[in-house]
């Protein structure tokens, strides 16, 4: 990748490469022909010097440690002993691989740091993998940018370079491309060792490592020149930056053509469309929220080189517009969750559909019926989780909320319109009230943030339809509201009193509301 390219690979030979005395293509020798119950088959292991062997070797040794646990024909005391030679085969391992991981770390070979960090999943290190390769991708992007930024605190010392304005800024502007490129052209290693939350990590880290070496960036410049000006002119090429080209490459996944159909179109394509909008989404998510933390240190160490009053007024002006990049990067990502909503939510309005076949005119026969055979509910929960759960795992737990949130709020908007259209007895009020519930409590599980005010307005309907009376209205209304904030107009509240079956036009419209 771009950003590793400062360190030429050079991967010693003695690192991967297999034992010569080892002739794995013997039968003596094949992995696949090992009996772990012998102890002839514990000494060749131990004899083992090749890492990739030793790895392949791996999982039967586990394997047969789990038989050993399970399995009463070996005597106790044998398989004892010999689980405890394959725990000490394995600790050594691990030393092995973890001695050799650091070693590649020391000499930046980023083939051989690979490698090694693919085998410790297999260990159950994919936690200390991840840690160690997130660690090195810092250390990668901090080393570029030390050099870059020691040759500007050379060249700034010259009279006869006069651009030593735009170098700084220059300087700022291939700091955040590393660590775009970072993330980018790791995903896959990332996701591997940790998941969405491994790739979330990542950023995380590579954006306190941003923050300290921008705003070293930003401090030496203002230091070599005394000037706020020159201070002014960096953040003004930082935001240029981040509000132009950053923004711009956060957007291109999300504009591609097609989106929706390349979801459902089945096949492993369909996980990588997923889990590559996910991750666009993500980076838009996270990217929101450290434009505040990186005005925020900034705002700090300016402080400090310029602790006049006046000055710091000034960088807290010049700052806002960090602030407003925040918010374009949140109306971006909304953008971007519609566009993702408005692919699932074609695959949930067939089951919406059929609720305005279904009849709340309801006698007590058929209320008992609909308790024991739900007619729509679970078939929209079955509908909704099939077309988003499995796309959790890939997105932050922000974004997974606010794309619960934006499915609710399609799925609420619709059936408000449906059960206007409809005709309702007591009992098919006391129906829906009993279906909005189990959708309150169904989302309100999928959701960390709270779903009940989403169906606030369907709630209000289900009380008014559940009335014994049309005046019973004046209880819950004005004065008498209590805590309660009604979010249907009077216009509203009549008309849903107009659903019930046996409530009269005339008492109705004689409501003073």
């Amino acid at each position: 990748m771009a950003v590793l390219s400062i360190v030429p690979p050079a991967t010693p030979p003695s690192l991967l490469d297999s034992d010569p005395t080892q002739d794995l293509s013997s039968p003596n020798s094949d992995p696949t022909s090992l009996d772990f119950g012998n102890p002839e088959t514990l000494t060749q292991i131990r004899s083992l010097t090749d890492v990739g062997t030793m790895t392949r070797l791996l999982h039967e040794c586990i394997a047969y440690q789990r038989s050993l646990d399970i399995d009463a024909q070996f005597p106790s005391s044998s398989a004892s002993e010999q689980r405890q030679q394959l725990l000490a085969l394995k600790s050594k391992l691990e030393s092995i691989i973890k001695a050799k991981l650091a070693a590649a770390v020391d000499a930046k070979d980023h083939n051989a740091i690979l490698r090694f960090v693919r085998i410790l999943p297999a260990l159950g290190l994919q936690d200390d993998g991840l840690k160690i390769y997130v660690n090195y991708l810092r250390s990668v992007v901090g080393f570029r940018s030390k050099l870059e930024f020691e040759h500007l605190k050379e060249i700034s010392t010259d009279p006869a370079q006069d651009a030593a304005g735009s170098n700084f800024v220059a300087c700022l502007t291939n700091l955040f491309k590393d660590i775009v490129l970072a993330v980018e052209e790791n995903d896959e290693v990332l996701r591997n060792l940790g998941g969405e939350d491994g790739v979330v990590f990542a950023i995380s880290s590579l954006q306190e490592e941003c923050d300290s070496r921008g705003t070293q960036i930003l401090k030496r410049r203002a230091i070599s020149t005394g000037s706020m000006n020159s201070v002014f002119a960096v953040l003004s090429g930082a935001t240029s930056l981040l509000s132009n080209e950053y923004q711009e490459a956060l957007q291109q996944k999300m504009r591609e053509p097609n989106l929706g159909a390349k979801l459902f179109l089945g096949g492993v394509g369909v996980q990588k469309t997923g889990t590559e909008i996910a991750t666009a989404l993500n980076n838009i998510d996270v990217s929101a929220e450290y434009v505040l933390k990186l005005r925020h240190e900034i705002e700090e160490q300016c402080g400090q080189v310029f602790p006049a009053p006046v000055d710091r007024e000034k960088v807290k002006t010049c700052l806002s517009e960090f602030a407003e990049m925040h918010n374009v990067f949140k109306q971006v990502l909304n953008a971007g969750m519609e566009q993702l909503g408005s692919t699932i939510t074609p695959r949930i309005r067939p089951v919406l559909d059929t609720v305005a076949t279904i009849s709340y005119e309801l006698s007590d026969a058929e209320y008992e019926e609909n308790e024991m055979n739900d007619p729509w509910v679970q078939k929209l929960l079955h509908a909704v989780e099939s077309n988003i759960f499995w796309l959790q795992p890939f997105m932050t737990s922000n974004n997974y909320d606010l794309f619960v949130h934006l499915v609710i709020d399609f799925i609420v908007k619709r059936l408000e319109v449906i059960m206007m259209q409809k005709r309702f007895s007591q009992l098919g009020g006391l129906q829906l009230d009993r279906e909005v519930r189990a959708l309150v409590n169904h989302f309100s599980e999928m959701s960390q943030r709270p779903v009940r005010d989403k169906f606030a307005r369907l709630s209000q309907m289900t009380t008014i339809l559940n009335f014994e009376r049309v005046s019973e209205i004046l209880d819950f209304w004005g004065e008498n509201a209590g805590h309660m904030t009604w979010l249907l107009t009077p216009s509203e509240v009549r008309r849903v009193l107009g659903l019930r079956l046996d409530f009269k036009p005339e008492t109705i419209a004689a409501l003073r509301l």
